[in-house]
Formats: structure tokens, sequence, C-alpha cells
């Protein structure tokens, strides 16, 4: 996927709090894709014209990010790829667990959307959890919606939050979506396991998933195995206490009332059709209206000011 505008927005954002970029690795030889006139643009709008290094770390779009990472601080930029084919520092296939001696290594791992194209996810992800030393930080760029046909996945928020978890070593600082319109839509998500319910979003644009996940322990050699918040909480308070819970009864769209059966034995299409409309079209539970989920926020940079 390369560095767009709303990517170096959020790694931005990213150096403001005060993440380090000292040894940065990319997963794949990242382009940036953004001409200097809209760099600028955009380092006006957060206030950063006057940073000269960041000024000058593009030259045209297209152009390669180690300029940029060195930019942000980094002091040395790595790159992995599976093949030599861009010129990346290091060549390993992702589906491979990534040898020892790149192990809890670098400041900064960065995914600009690459796993999503590697058949082993699970393995991938990991590599990416292993390579970050404690105090180092993973982030993610990936497609979260609408962009079926651009890799091999497209990955759930639910699966961030599960993943990066105490027992993999990790607390996750934020997941955003991005929603790709011609002026982007910026959401901070809410962990589903915190209120009961799933994300479910339906909707006509391409969304960008953005990580930040902080190394706070030792990565385990295989992962901690993970469930869906959602079937573990109704594990955990059995049945009955959970079609009680209001959250966990949305995953029926209209619940399983006496008049819906009825409906649904006398016009089986009518009612069928209802439903997805109703779901597709209206229903904010299936979209990004669901504040519960999804809090709207001006932008990436916003984080922590807006709370």
């Amino acid at each position: 996927m390369g560095i767009s505008t709303s990517g170096i927005e959020v790694l931005l954002a990213s150096k403001r709090r005060g993440v380090a970029f000292g040894k940065t690795v990319m997963i794949g030889r990242q382009n940036v894709f953004v001409g200097r006139k809209e760099l600028r643009q955009l380092l006006e709008k957060l206030g950063l014209a006057s940073d000269s290094a960041l000024l000058q770390c593009v030259s045209k779009s297209g152009d390669y990010a180690e300029p940029l990472f060195r930019a942000l601080g980094a002091n040395v930029v790595e790159s992995m790829d599976a093949s030599p084919y861009e010129g990346a520092t290091i060549i390993h296939d992702m589906n491979l667990p990534v040898p020892n001696e790149l192990r809890d290594t670098f400041d900064i791992v960065y995914d600009g959307g690459s796993t999503e194209h590697v058949f082993n996810f699970p393995i991938a992800l990991a590599n990416l959890m292993h390579m970050a030393r404690i105090g180092g930080h993973v982030m993610m760029a990936i497609p979260a919606n609408n962009m079926m046909g651009h890799g091999m996945y497209q990955i759930s928020p639910e699966l961030l939050f599960r993943a990066f978890s105490k027992a993999n070593g990790f607390r996750l600082n934020q997941v955003l979506l991005c929603e790709c319109r011609a002026i982007n839509r910026w959401y901070q998500v809410i962990d589903p396991e915190l209120i009961h319910g799933r994300g479910q979003v339906t909707n006509r644009y391409g969304i960008v998933a953005y990580v930040e996940a902080i190394k706070v322990g030792p990565t385990p050699l295989q992962l901690a195995p993970i469930q869906q918040s959602d079937y573990s909480i109704q594990w955990k308070m059995g049945r009955e206490n959970a079609v009680k819970d209001h959250r966990l009864a949305r995953l029926d769209l209209l619940g399983s009332s006496a008049l819906r059966q009825k409906l649904l034995e006398a016009f089986p299409g009518l009612v069928r059709a209802a439903e997805r409309i109703h779901g597709t079209f209206f229903s904010r539970y299936n979209s990004l209206r669901n504040a519960e989920n999804y809090r709207r926020i001006s932008g990436p940079w916003s984080v922590g000011l807006e709370d």
C-alpha cells in the first residue's frame, strides 16, 4: 500500500506523543505516495511547516520512505521483503518465522500494508511482535473493509485488540480507522470487549486500520491463543445472562421476537429483504455511526486532545 497522507499524519502524531524511531524496519520497502506540494500543505495544516527535514523528505510521489523515517528521527532504516527486486536490505519471507538475530532488535517495526499479502498471517503478525524490542513499537496500516482483492485478507479491529495483548508482550495504544473518501473521515476504535458487542460495518468506502502497539514484555515463541471477545463473554456469562445483555443481543439484528417469527413464516422473502435493507442502510449498529464502537475524531493528531 505504501504511505499516503493519512499514513504520514499517523506517523507524525505518534512522534508528537514521544514514539522513538531510532532503529526502524519497514516490512516491504515502502513508497511515499505524497508529492512535495501535498506534503507542504499537510505540514502547514499540522503547524509543522517550519520543519525543513520533513519538508525535504520527499521529492516526488512514489519515492522510497527512508528519508521520511530519518526525518522522523530514525538513525537506522532497514527494509524487509521476500524478494530483492526493490532493494530491501533484509531478504526474508514473512510466511516463515524470523531468525533469532532479528528478534528484539527494532524501535519501530512498520507494516505499511504488507502483511495482508502474506498467506500465513498469524506467523507474519508474530514476526512483527518478535522483531520489536521491549519499549519499541509495532505500527501497522492494514485494510479493514471494502478492499477485497487488494491482498489476501482484510483485518478486523477485533483481531488486533485480541492479538496485541499482555500475554503476547504488548499493550495496544490505539486502533484508528480512516474511511478513505474525498475528505477522509477518522474514527477511534473502542475495544469490543469493553462494550460486549461487535463493531460490524457495512459502508461504501475503503477503510484502513492504523495500529500502534508498544512492547512491554517478552513475546512468546508461539503467540498466546485468542478468542473473539463476544464469544468469550457469552461463555463466561452463560446463555441466559448473555441474552439479557442488550449489547450481546444485537448479534441478531431484529432479535428473536414472536412477531418476527410469525412474519418470517408468512412472508419469508419480504422479511429477509427488509432485514438486509435495514442492516445495510439504516442500522447504526452495522455502521461507523455506532458511537459505542467508533468514536469520530478530527484526525490522528487530535487523539489525546479530544478525550
